[in-house]
């Protein structure tokens, strides 16, 4: 769920580290 959030959101660096929830 928070992978999707975060395709969309790359402000965040969470796709990068890796984490299971997206967080700025």
């Amino acid at each position: 769920m928070g992978k999707r959030m975060c395709v969309f959101i790359h402000v965040c660096a969470c796709v990068r580290m890796g984490m299971r929830m997206c967080v700025c």
